[in-house]
């Protein structure tokens, strides 16, 4: 005997980068014995082998499956919403019927049009037009209200329609079950579905330079499973599930000499002169069965309501835990999360890390002053590579890409350039001389970096360059006068740490000589290519021909990588 249909709800979803595991809960009523019940909780695309059951003890499942739900009032339910449709068009006909039959009776009176009529009958004419508008009016309220019945009696049959057809795309889960007592039995269904993901929305939060910086993450988390989750409790897994083959295995590389491979035979003939086909192999297939748990989960909330008592509203923060590999973020409280309504943004968790504030600039690169939260605290792995948002003094400030740091760096985290500082940096010197008696030359370069600060108080700057580092024994590379600078021999990194008074300038100049012998053509090598100095160069502002190894185009001034 089949039971009527039991509702249950969604009360748990694990969420991975792409699909879920959802819970769903409820309660079937039992007669001693065998029970075939069918439960309204498979989600849209569930996988059939993802199927797991679980029960109290006293109730032995037999079997599970996924029963598609065609009612035989299906029918009836179409030829009822027609019938409502053809119901509220012939009262909406009736309507302008109506409306416009008062407009031309009032037309009528207005232009003294009274078909056949004296005066009296004009004036009769109007003696019995108010009754006439009056009874218009009414019957076009009624008619009116006519409508609003129709409409209602057609928006119940369609969600009728409507739930059938959904559930019919889903599916229903159908159990047949023994039970040694009577009565109604909590139950919990898992399964995994596709339809459903999450991505991470990362915020970095500066309110002050003295305080630490505020990491929050939320999630947008989607779902198309055709179940609306509602009041459930979310987990959020990093993990990427994927279906792969076997392993791969390395074969063999053998090396022979060629060989001529014999032509094939002449496909043997059929008796109508054609070719006989080559038979086809059968391929294989294999059953998935469901493996399907027996035990009860004690302790699950199956029937949670949510409070009425308002309290003050507090960001919630997940706990996470680390598994083999992935990450897993469990999320305080109860969500809504609607199906095919759009991401929802729900909060996971908040990080304060502490850090100094810095100001950084790199003038052969870039003429911005950048300011920088160096970490004393590695970022938290998963955020590593991700996008965030910058908010700085309670102002967005746009999106940094929170990169792990460098063996040799501490972590740090851009937030931004500072429209209150610039740099520049100039050629203020070029000086090239030849050694006859060698047969060398040497060039000397001489820079100044310029700093120039219209904020309100001092900032702590770190101004960087660069020598160039010599890859081979003729190439000489000496650095000159660098001030109070520190320089890397093995980068070429030339670094000065400063502080900025408010509102101030300030210079600082290097210079390095470059020793070569004479007709050598020196290649640059950089994060950018290869550059030949031999090669012909063209000024990227107006396009002129460049001397070799030039820093400063001669037609139009402008300075030029070096």
């Amino acid at each position: 005997m089949v039971e009527r249909i039991t509702e249950a709800r969604v009360t748990h979803a694990r969420v991975y980068t792409n699909g879920c595991v959802i819970t769903c809960a409820g309660t079937i009523d039992l007669k001693r014995g065998e029970n075939t019940v069918l439960v309204d909780c498979v989600a849209f695309g569930a996988a059939k082998d993802s199927l797991r059951v679980r029960l109290p003890t006293s109730v032995s499942l037999v079997s599970v499956s996924i029963a598609n739900d065609r009612p035989a009032d299906k029918i009836e339910l179409e030829k009822r919403v027609e019938k409502h449709q053809r119901l509220v068009a012939t009262i909406d006909a009736r309507i302008a019927n109506r409306t416009a039959q008062k407009g031309l009776w009032i037309d009528l009176a207005k232009d003294g049009k009274i078909p056949a009529g004296g005066l009296a009958d004009v004036l009769t004419y109007l003696e019995k037009l108010p009754a006439h508008l009056d009874a218009l009016d009414d019957e076009v309220e009624s008619l009116r209200n006519e409508r609003d019945r129709a409409n209602e009696q057609l928006r119940s049959a369609q969600k009728a329609l409507n739930d059938l057809r959904a559930r019919s795309m889903r599916g229903l889960l159908q159990l047949c079950v023994v039970s040694t007592t009577e009565g109604a039995v909590p139950f919990e269904v898992d399964q995994r579905c596709p339809h459903a993901s999450w991505t991470p929305v990362y915020d970095v939060i500066v309110d002050s330079f003295d305080q630490p910086v505020t990491l929050r993450m939320r999630a947008n988390v989607r779902q198309q499973t055709a179940l609306d989750w509602r009041g459930v409790r979310l987990t959020l897994s990093t993990a990427h599930p994927i279906t792969t083959g076997p392993l791969k295995k390395l074969q063999p590389l053998r090396l022979r000499k060629h060989r001529e491979m014999p032509r094939p035979p002449a496909p043997a003939a059929s008796a109508s002169g054609r070719a006989l086909p080559s038979p086809k192999s059968a391929s294989s297939h294999m059953d998935a069965r469901s493996d399907v748990g027996m035990e009860m989960n004690t302790g699950v909330d199956l029937f949670w309501s949510p409070s009425d008592t308002l309290v003050e509203a507090k960001l919630p923060q997940a706990w996470s835990t680390t598994l083999a590999n992935s990450m897993e973020f469990v999320l305080d409280g109860r969500w809504d999360v609607p199906s095919e309504v759009g991401p929802r943004l729900v909060e996971v968790q908040t990080t304060s890390i502490a850090a100094n504030f810095q100001w950084r600039a790199i003038p052969l690169m870039d003429d911005s002053v950048y300011m920088v939260a160096v970490l004393k605290e590695p970022l938290p792995p998963e955020a590593v590579g991700q996008e965030a948002s910058v908010h700085l003094m309670g102002e967005y400030c746009g999106k940094v890409t929170l990169d792990g740091p460098a063996t040799d760096e501490e972590p740090q985290i851009s937030l931004g350039p500072d429209a209150r500082m610039s740099v520049s940096r100039t050629l203020v010197r070029r000086h090239k001389s030849t050694t006859l008696l060698r047969g060398r030359i040497t060039e000397l370069m001489q820079f100044e970096l310029g700093i120039r600060s219209q904020r309100m108080e001092p900032v702590h700057l770190v101004l960087i360059d660069q020598l160039p580092i010599s890859e081979d024994k003729d190439i000489v590379v000496e650095a000159g006068n660098t001030g109070d600078a520190t320089v890397n021999a093995e980068t070429g990194e030339v670094r000065w740490e400063l502080d900025v008074a408010d509102g101030t300038s300030c210079t600082r100049r290097f210079s390095y000589t470059i020793s070569q012998p004479k007709g050598v053509r020196i290649e640059t090598t950089d994060g950018e290519g290869i550059r030949d100095s031999g090669a012909k160069r063209h000024c990227p502002s107006c396009g002129a021909t460049l001397e070799s190894g030039s820093m400063v185009c001669l037609s139009c001034g402008a300075m030029l990588h070096p």
